[in-house]
């Protein structure tokens, strides 16, 4: 059974055997998702006996639920088919079955994490399980009913945290591209326990640029962050950036005005480290002599107070030579680091170029740059500057797109732009580049997948949407 260790195996063998009386047809599950529960919240119980009709008196309940909360993740998944009890132990409906519940947060947090993680276009999400070193089919997203109106889980319209996955709803083909822009919900679900919620109307409700789940410090609770560059009706600058956080414990959203307008800038993904959300914006205009200026600059802002500052990147060691730049930025350690991809030009590009000064780069640039190569540097959030971590890989990184790109504790894994292709990572801690093996799947196309994450289903697995 896929994602079983050799304790996992044991204890779900043992669940089998006691339950060698279940039924386990396909049409028993069915018959379970469709009995409702009723006002009382007791789903599938027996009246008479109090318990579950699929129930084996073999042994205690609570020995059986010990069991289940020790396999791992996400063969725990299994037991939900087993029986319409199992299957209705994982609802988020409360509270006749919290016992099980506790009983697998208190293990929870030995969870594999799976890191990198994709939608498919299918959506299904798979990951990388870092402990059994090998890709893993998660769990199916077509439990809810707008599985199709989600816009793909794409760019950094879409996060996952926890369990928590959340995204732009799209409005539909039928609407106007004013209604889609202007008028555009947020959807989140657990996909553990499939419980899911469009949120509610936010102050503004323009297209979001970036969308974050946030832990909260309130327990069972969570927190959605977005950034939004409000435009006019005509797509023309519409004033200063919004941020707007959602809490689920009020089920308000609070606006949070700043100082800043980047609505002509071009956006290149942010993260959010002590409150705090840094995001990389590119800014490219016509200069003299007919040559494009192109200017990189991280806005920091301040998710409480909506003050902002901007640090220029003008002190990068690089040199443009016939190479086209890629810059992203991620979250690593507990630091901020700025990736910069150097591809070559093909010879028509070359040609057909326009002529181009780069503010980062220029005479006092003190290295050439191989092509095909990464780039990482930290930022110094006090001071605005940027220290060389490494540079690599030792092979050549072609097909590596920063859009593709998640950091998760030591790592951070590039993902392939082309189908099929492996994945790169490089471990700060152990300065070393590695490469995963290929997915099951075409995940690295754009066709393919939404966007890559960090899934830690550990995290407060049960927690309510």
């Amino acid at each position: 059974m896929m994602g079983l260790t050799k304790h996992g195996s044991a204890h779900l063998g043992a669940l089998s055997t006691v339950h060698s009386t279940l039924p386990s047809r396909r049409s028993d599950l069915d018959s379970a998702r469709a009995v409702p529960p009723d006002m009382n919240g007791s789903a599938g119980l027996d009246p008479k006996r109090g318990k579950s009709p699929d129930a084996v008196d073999a042994l205690p309940t609570h020995i059986i639920e010990k069991i289940v909360s020790l396999i791992p993740f996400p063969s725990l998944l299994t037991a939900r088919a087993l029986s319409s009890y199992w299957f209705s132990s994982f609802s988020w409906e409360p509270p006749h079955y919290s016992s099980l519940q506790e009983q697998v947060r208190s293990v929870s947090r030995n969870w594999t994490t799976f890191c990198p993680t994709f939608v498919t276009k299918d959506h299904e999400l798979i990951g990388f399980d870092k402990v059994r070193q090998q890709w893993t089919s998660l769990l199916p997203l077509t439990y809810f009913p707008l599985q199709s109106s989600v816009c793909q889980f794409s760019g950094y319209g879409s996060s996952l945290e926890g369990p928590l996955l959340c995204a732009n709803v799209n409005a539909g083909s039928c609407c106007s591209l004013l209604e889609t822009y202007f008028k555009v919900d947020l959807f989140i679900t657990n996909v553990i326990t499939r419980e899911w919620k469009i949120l509610p109307p936010r102050p503004v409700m323009q297209h979001p640029t970036h969308v974050q789940v946030l832990p909260s410090s309130t327990a069972g609770g969570y927190k959605v962050l977005t950034l939004t560059h409000p435009v006019s009706s005509e797509f023309e600058e519409g004033g200063s950036d919004l941020i707007q956080i959602y809490d689920s414990g009020r089920d308000a959203w609070e606006l949070v005005p700043t100082d800043v307008t980047s609505s002509y800038l071009e956006d290149l993904g942010g993260v959010f480290l002590n409150d705090k959300y840094y995001v990389l914006y590119r800014n490219e205009e016509i200069a003299g002599l007919g040559r494009n200026v192109v200017i990189e600059h991280i806005t920091v802002y301040d998710v409480h107070g909506g003050l902002c500052r901007r640090i220029v990147l003008d002190s990068l060691p690089l040199n443009p030579g016939n190479l086209d730049y890629e810059f992203g930025i991620v979250k690593v350690t507990g630091s901020v680091m700025l990736v910069v991809v150097a591809n070559s030009l093909s010879v028509d590009e070359e040609h057909s170029a326009c002529p181009m000064h780069h503010h980062n780069f220029g005479e006092m640039a003190i290295r050439c740059v191989s092509a095909n190569s990464i780039m990482v540097f930290e930022l110094n959030p006090e001071t605005g500057d940027f220290k060389p971590v490494a540079t690599g890989p030792p092979c050549l990184a072609k097909n590596v797109s920063v859009d593709q790109m998640i950091g998760h504790e030591s790592r951070i894994y590039f993902a392939g732009c082309v189908p099929h292709s492996s994945v790169l990572f490089y471990d700060l801690q152990q300065n070393q580049w590695g490469c995963l093996p290929k997915p099951m799947v075409g995940v690295c196309s754009s066709h393919s997948i939404a966007y890559c994450f960090a899934f830690e289903p550990g995290l407060d697995p049960f927690v309510r949407v």
